[in-house]
C-alpha cells in the first residue's frame, strides 16, 4: 500500500486494535501495561492529546523533559 489511500487507511483508527496486540513481557519491559500504545478508542485519543498538547511548544518540551529526568 501506498499513496494518499494508504495514508487514510492507516490513521483510520477503525482499522486499528492495540489492545492485546503485545504479548505482556513486551509490554512489561518496554511500555508497562495501559501504555498509550496499548489503547484503543477514546482512552486512546485522550491520551495521544494529553501528549501532544504537552509537545506543542518548547515549554511543554522541556517541563517533560525535567518531569522525566526527575522520575
Amino acid at each position: 500500500m501506498r499513496g494518499p489511500e494508504a495514508v487514510g487507511f492507516f490513521y483510520d483508527e477503525g482499522h486499528v486494535l492495540r489492545a492485546a496486540a503485545l504479548p505482556d513481557p513486551v509490554l512489561d519491559t518496554l511500555f508497562g501495561q495501559g501504555a498509550v500504545q496499548t489503547l484503543d478508542g477514546y482512552a486512546h485519543q485522550a491520551r495521544k492529546a494529553m501528549f501532544l498538547a504537552l509537545l506543542k511548544d518548547e515549554t511543554g518540551i522541556a517541563a517533560l523533559g525535567e518531569h522525566v529526568g526527575r522520575r
